[in-house]
């Protein structure tokens, strides 16, 4: 199985991004869920860039193999401020969803935006798949 948190740095660096915290799930069982949380701010001005390539790909990502939950939430009290939380049924779907092209053209459009050290990005394991 592949090191998700090792592919999430080299997807995101294709950006110029800051990979601000990793964490590996290489122990999972391949059938365990996998979820992503990731904290994005953006630079003052460029919210409604950000939430204009964030919709484009929420169809796309939501048909992929086994994606659960794929979603984009705006901080009420901080503009800049965005989340992500996206479920896989294992990891193998994540890192299919990682190669795709739509996410490629995602992460470079995306990259520019963002003030420096974001995005932290936290891969985390359903408890009851942890040895």
């Amino acid at each position: 199985m592949k090191n998700i948190a090792l592919t999430l740095v080299s997807v995101l660096t294709v950006g110029l991004l800051v990979f601000a915290s990793s964490q590996s799930i290489a122990s999972t069982s391949v059938n365990c869920e996998a979820t992503v949380v990731a904290i994005v701010k953006v630079r003052p001005g460029s919210e409604e860039a950000f939430k204009a390539y964030a919709q484009a790909i929420l169809q796309p990502t939501r048909q992929e193999a086994g994606s659960i939950t794929y979603r984009f939430q705006q901080s009420v009290a901080d503009a800049t401020l965005f989340t992500t939380y996206e479920q896989w049924e294992k990891p193998s779907n994540l890192d299919a969803h990682l190669a795709t092209t739509h996410m490629q053209d995602f992460f470079g459009k995306v990259g520019p935006l963002f003030e420096a050290g974001y995005p932290v990005i936290h891969v985390m394991q359903n408890i009851e798949c942890q040895k």
